[in-house]
């Protein structure tokens, strides 16, 4: 098992598909589908994942401290006990928001608002 490391700096920047994995669970505790749902519902559809291929990437956050399993299962949802549900922990959340900050603050800076502005225009 991974070492969960407390520092949320030291993971900057996220891989996309991580901070999107994050953010799908800031609410409520979701499903392997229910998470692509989630990603496919913030983004417009405009990232579509595999689940197949979003497994590892669970794991992965989960190894890492970022995710856990957890046993809750929505009342509509509980015919399928073979569902894994995850949530995100206080780390995960952390991590999340370090990211959040990092982006937000690149996305401030005059050059990208003078390029965001000359896209909206052109």
């Amino acid at each position: 098992m991974g070492k969960a490391t407390d520092d949320s700096n030291v993971h900057a920047p996220l891989r996309p598909v991580d901070f999107h994995v994050l953010l799908s669970l800031l609410s409520r505790d979701l499903h392997g589908y229910g998470v692509v749902k989630e990603i496919e519902r913030r983004t417009a559809g405009a990232i579509k994942l595999v689940p197949g291929n979003l497994y590892p990437v669970l794991r992965r956050l989960v190894e890492a401290g970022w995710l856990e399993e957890t046993a809750e299962r929505q009342a509509e949802d509980v015919e399928h006990k073979q569902r894994r549900y995850y949530a995100i922990t206080a780390l995960g959340r952390r991590i999340a928001a370090a990211e959040a900050v990092r982006l937000r603050m690149l996305v401030e800076e005059n050059e990208v608002q003078a390029l965001v502005e000359g896209w909206s225009e052109g």
